[in-house]
């Protein structure tokens, strides 16, 4: 009897060893996996600063096999894929987010009606913008709200709200002066002097040193 109620013991301990042992394996794992996903979203950025957006895709679509809902990886591939043009792609992935559905979708309606409006749905991008809710001046993703304004109506060529976009944004924080200097959406602009008044002139802008 002795022998039986140690042998179950035994059993029992062992059991419990295997259960801990597997999870912290399943722990590791899961680590380890995150650690892939953050530095692959970092080598992506750092592709999107070049702005070789076709190196930052790779980069993120080798996340998916093992973090297929990501949002912040289906968000940045949403991105990338529409400044390069591929706006069929750039809606799929902008769609995903949304089904994910995230504590915050802001962000992803503002860039699916950008890619609305590149697909002809002009009048689908505009109900969009009208339905997205404005962040309060205190809220600190107002800045944030208001540099994707000025993305969406970059793309439309609305210099007007651009501009009032840019200030606003500006206003709330000058930590968005690097993403206007750089971001290619905002290329036609460069040259105009309102832009230059609000962003300065770019590394792009300046002219070559005559010598003198």
């Amino acid at each position: 009897m002795k022998r039986t109620a140690f042998a179950i013991l035994t059993a029992i301990l062992m059991s419990q060893h295997c259960t801990a042992a597997t999870h912290d394996n399943e722990t590791l794992t899961q680590a380890a996996q995150l650690a892939k996903v953050q530095a692959a979203h970092f080598v992506a950025s750092r592709y999107s600063d070049a702005r070789d957006y076709e190196s930052a895709i790779r980069e993120l679509q080798s996340t998916l096999l093992t973090d297929p809902d990501n949002v912040l990886t289906h968000s940045n591939l949403s991105v990338f894929y529409g400044k390069l043009g591929h706006y069929n792609m750039a809606k799929m992935h902008a769609l995903q987010v949304l089904e994910l559905n995230p504590p915050d979708t802001m962000h992803a309606n503002m860039i699916l009606a950008s890619w609305e409006y590149h697909l002809g749905n002009e009048n689908r991008a505009q109900e969009i913008m009208n339905n997205v809710i404005v962040p309060d001046k205190n809220d600190p993703r107002y800045r944030f709200y208001q540099s994707c304004r000025a993305c969406y109506y970059a793309s439309t060529g609305d210099i007007a709200e651009v501009e009032q976009a840019i200030q606003e944004s500006l206003g709330a924080s000058n930590q968005s002066m690097k993403f206007y200097r750089n971001d290619v959406i905002f290329d036609p602009y460069r040259q105009q002097q309102w832009f230059i008044d609000l962003v300065g002139i770019t590394t792009e802008q300046q002219e070559p040193d005559s010598g003198d």
